[in-house]
């Protein structure tokens, strides 16, 4: 397979599907896979995508579901197993906060809601494929709030924490947007080496994902937005 994007979804709910069939279909750099709700058969493809030297940059799209835990297991199994795929997230229209800040905790490189335009999802898409973030303008007050509660409780929470200069940089990054292999590439280091340095933090912090550390770091001042 040439190089460029490769898309995956999970979605509950076909029109979804279907509009992002329409929306894709005349991006040339782009390459639909259909829906993947069958677990075995998407670890098959990105596996065979995995080994083939010029495959696309792979990201699944899902649509989230508060209490879907089956699904959010299935996700993390897979970006365990393939650290190189990318995650965008359809939230509801009338998410509430819990449940926006419940969705960050997953991971995803872009969050949009189901009322997002074409050219919002296709921007999404490629700001992902260029190991960026993207949010939609109006999640964004939400993740600011979750940002900017009381940060007394963070911040007595994060002595008890023994960050190195490593720590502390990996997560100010991470802030500033980069992915692993941008980290790598500043840090003088393999990509390999900073997936394990992610995994140290995690199990230091007693989290499971980036987005949660970031925005811990960023509540406790470990990190800033800028």
């Amino acid at each position: 397979m040439q190089s460029g994007i490769v898309l995956y979804s999970m979605f509950t709910q076909p029109l979804l599907q279907l509009g992002l069939e329409r929306v894709v279909s005349a991006l040339k750099d782009c390459v639909y896979e259909g829906d993947m709700s069958d677990g075995a058969t998407m670890d098959h493809r990105l596996r065979a995508l995995q080994d083939s030297p010029e495959s696309g940059k792979p990201i699944l799209i899902v649509d989230y579901h508060p209490n879907d835990d089956e699904l959010e297991q299935r996700i993390r199994a897979l970006r365990s197993s393939f650290p190189k795929l990318g995650l965008l997230v359809f939230l509801p229209m009338l998410a509430d906060e819990a449940s926006v800040v419940r969705a960050m905790r997953w991971g995803a490189e872009g969050y949009l809601l189901h009322t997002a335009t074409p050219e919002i999802v296709i921007r999404a898409i490629r700001e992902i494929a260029q190991g960026r973030s993207f949010l939609q303008s109006q999640v964004t007050p939400i993740v600011l709030a979750e940002i900017r509660r009381p940060r007394a409780q963070a911040m007595a929470q994060s002595l008890a924490f023994e960050l190195t200069d490593r720590d502390r940089m990996l997560l100010q990054l991470a802030a500033d947007g980069l992915n692993n292999v941008q980290i790598a590439d500043i840090l003088g280091l393999a990509e390999k080496t900073v997936r394990n340095a992610w995994s140290q933090l995690f199990e230091k912090l007693g989290m499971t994902d980036r987005t949660q550390a970031v925005l811990w770091a960023i509540r406790s001042g470990q990190a800033e937005l800028r």
